[in-house]
């Protein structure tokens, strides 16, 4: 399967997905009844990651709508992406405020589809995300297709986790990007190995989870999950391997998002399965159990709550989903093209919507 890459077209329908997650041990807390979906914000560029901040702020990543420098092949970059604020306390709709801005952008001609900032979450008094892709991709721009700042900024933030406090100055931490893209020049040979029939070389990390002293990376285009410690190194520590039957056409697993629950980490693909990581380089499918209808078609973000439940976003297949402990899933509501998806202080569930659009939406749910 072919990811999206700086300076080559842009394969975003494979590409979108978020994460949020609530403290462990967090107490669980009832939401008022609300019929919804209620809509939380409007005019987002290609929202993805959402996480709510300890003082009940929701930030929201926005993968930005490219920029003007054509790269050829229906690619446009620019410096569009960004990080943004909303007060869900007050009316809605409300108002998306810009906190860190200036982040890498690629996209399709009209803005959408495009691929930046993408899993977002938070650790401690910080805001933690990562841009798609790897800076190796830089070196395949045609001589003369970007200006030099444009080069830069894609150089220095690409496959790179950006930290940032509420002040909107960030930096840049752990090169998984190039990390990952250079295990993929010879993992058939590498620990973990991949499979042979993967698109190699590539790297997309998308999902993020950080914890207090490091944070998890699921990388869509290697098919890894990752560490970043504290100090900035990258270690790879499992490669999901295609099971062979899949619901959509790829032929890669695409691990797209990571959520905590009860201690464990679970891992949402493309290919619409969940997995649990349980420490070492082992990872065990979680099955599903829907009820008659549509299954799980694509998880492009998934979140937990205080009880252990897990919702997924299923992009492909317009639905939030919610799994119980047990493997019981059911539809929480039907939405267009979500990503990224958080359960709030207030015990709903926020999503993102038309998420690979320049008119991209927050949805609040009834859990």
């Amino acid at each position: 399967m072919r990811k999206a890459r700086f300076g080559f077209a842009v394969a975003a329908l494979l590409l979108i997905v978020a994460f949020g997650a609530r403290p462990a041990g967090a107490k669980q807390v009832t939401p008022p009844s609300d019929p919804g979906p209620t809509v939380v914000a409007t005019g987002l560029l290609n929202p993805r990651g959402l996480a709510f901040a300890p003082n009940g702020t929701l930030y929201v990543a926005e993968a930005g709508s490219g920029g003007p420098v054509d790269l050829g092949g229906g690619t446009f970059a620019g410096t569009t992406s960004r990080i943004s604020a909303v007060n869900v306390g007050g009316a809605l709709p409300a108002t998306s405020m810009p906190v860190v801005t200036g982040l890498i952008s690629v996209s399709s001609p009209d803005g959408s589809s495009s691929t930046g900032a993408d899993g977002l979450s938070i650790q401690g008094g910080r805001i933690v995300s990562i841009i798609t892709g790897a800076h190796q991709f830089v070196d395949q721009v045609p001589a003369g297709a970007a200006p030099p700042d444009i080069l830069g900024a894609a150089k220095s933030q690409l496959g790179r986790l950006i930290k940032a406090n509420p002040g909107g100055q960030f930096e840049t931490r752990g090169d998984v990007g190039g990390t990952d893209f250079t295990y993929t020049l010879s993992c058939q040979t590498a620990n973990p190995p991949c499979d042979p029939n993967s698109d190699f070389p590539d790297a997309n990390p998308y999902g993020v989870l950080a914890l207090p002293d490091k944070t998890y990376v699921t990388d869509a285009g290697a098919n890894t999950l990752d560490v970043v410690r504290a100090n900035g190194s990258v270690q790879i520590l499992a490669y999901f391997h295609d099971p062979g039957v899949n619901v959509i056409s790829l032929n890669d697993e695409v691990p797209t998002c990571i959520a905590q629950a009860g201690g464990q980490l679970y891992i949402g693909t493309l290919n619409g399965r969940v997995w649990r990581y349980n420490g070492t380089s082992t990872l065990q499918q979680v099955p599903l159990s829907t009820p008659p209808g549509p299954p799980v078609v694509s998880i492009g973000g998934c979140t937990a709550d205080a009880a252990g439940n897990l919702y997924l976003s299923d992009q492909f297949g317009n639905n939030v989903w919610k799994m119980a402990p047990g493997g019981a899933t059911t539809i929480v509501a039907a939405i267009s093209d979500p990503s990224g998806i958080v359960v709030g202080p207030d015990g709903f569930v926020y999503v993102s919507a038309n998420s690979s659009t320049t008119n991209g939406q927050i949805m609040r749910l009834q859990p």
